[in-house]
């Protein structure tokens, strides 16, 4: 007995002595890809953002529990962003309530106001009469392939539902990802994000080391990957030609007559997300937030008859799925017929104003009422 109380320790004693060195060493060699900056920061939002993380685990998304404050010429907004890396107030995830996720990209997220100014926040205080909570996931850059990425995230807050939001430069951002995700870097502490992992295991380096170890050879494709990977294989068929992939994230226009073809990609994103959600009894309806293709002056980049016959095609799609969708278009035609010499939109910038983010929040809270009763 006292034998083999001396082998159980021995054999405790030296795992503990190789963990340890182990760590030491990982710690000397292996870096990793997390860099917390500091708080406080005063940034451009068109330049390059310190707070975001890019992986392909997540495509980016905010670092945790970081401040910091964007500011242009127009407007100077702070961010403060929770522990799961959102624009949002501190939530548990545990289920307390009716809970409905609003997705989508910057304009969900509210650049260029403050949180309390976004048509998502508006929507948590109409809806907290009702006792349902709101929560805005929106992540600037998004687009259905970031939303299918992180449809897990999403799915761990065990909602009642998803509102899907897009904008008219997703049709484009799909393909921009694609393009970028063989080279995004392999996230080594994806508890960060995913809280299905251990926090507690991931702050060990060597723990981290392993998993990137794991990620980068032996991880097998998820079902969104095989998507990626299958459209990126097709792009060079909608944009005609090496040099134009190479340049299409600068140039970021495709002429009216891909659109289709283009729609054909990002459909394999839309299905996913209906599929899994279909799959959870999670209801899914989506809300079309284009605005600058309606609004004069502006200096949308992507070709506007390519947004508008993608928008006929996706609006076309939700009939036949016969998926809850909502086209916002109306509120930004309404109030430039009553208000022909505003601007729906921030000056030199192009996010909507806080005036728009009110009227979005009526439209929408509006169509959602009759949704869920």
């Amino acid at each position: 007995m006292k034998t083999k109380v001396f082998y159980i320790i021995g054999f405790l004693l030296f795992s503990s002595f190789l963990f340890i060195s182990g760590e030491v060493v990982t710690r000397l060699f292996f870096a990793g890809i997390v860099n917390y900056p500091p708080n406080g920061k005063v940034i451009d939002p068109y330049k390059a953002n310190p707070y975001l993380i890019k992986s392909k685990q997540f495509i980016h998304s905010h670092y945790p529990n970081v401040e910091y404050t964007q500011s242009r010429a127009d407007y100077s907004v702070s961010y403060k962003i929770n522990s799961h890396g959102f624009r949002e107030i501190e939530y548990s995830l545990e289920q307390q309530k009716k809970r409905i996720l609003v997705v989508g990209d910057s304009v969900v997220e509210g650049h260029g106001v403050e949180y309390s100014e976004t048509f998502a926040y508006q929507l948590k205080k109409e809806f907290e009469k009702q006792n349902i909570e709101v929560l805005n996931l929106g992540i600037q850059g998004s687009s259905f392939l970031v939303h299918s990425v992180n449809l897990p995230r999403f799915f761990h807050l065990k909602p009642e539902a998803i509102v899907i939001c897009l904008n008219e430069n997703d049709w484009i951002d799909d393909r921009i990802h694609e393009i970028e995700y063989k080279n995004l870097p392999i996230l080594e502490r994806p508890s960060y994000f995913d809280k299905s992992y251990s926090n507690f295991l991931f702050k060990f380096r060597l723990i981290q080391f392993a998993y990137f170890q794991y990620y980068k050879f032996f991880h097998s494709k998820t079902n969104v990957e095989k998507i990626i990977h299958s459209n990126f294989k097709k792009l060079p068929t909608l944009i005609s030609g090496q040099t134009e992939l190479d340049t299409f994230s600068e140039k970021r226009l495709l002429p009216k007559e891909t659109a289709a073809g283009n729609f054909e990609l990002s459909k394999e994103y839309i299905n996913f997300i209906i599929s899994e959600c279909q799959k959870r009894n999670i209801k899914v309806y989506f809300v079309n937030l284009t605005y600058l293709v309606y609004s004069p002056g502006s200096s949308i980049r992507t070709n506007k008859e390519f947004v508008v016959d993608s928008n006929k095609l996706f609006e076309s799609y939700m009939q036949e799925k016969n998926i809850p969708y909502l086209n916002a278009s109306g509120v930004v035609l309404d109030f430039y017929k009553q208000n022909p010499d505003g601007t729906f939109f921030i000056v030199d910038d192009e996010h909507p104003t806080k005036q728009a983010h009110t009227l979005f929040a009526q439209e929408i809270t509006r169509w959602l009422e009759s949704k869920i009763r």
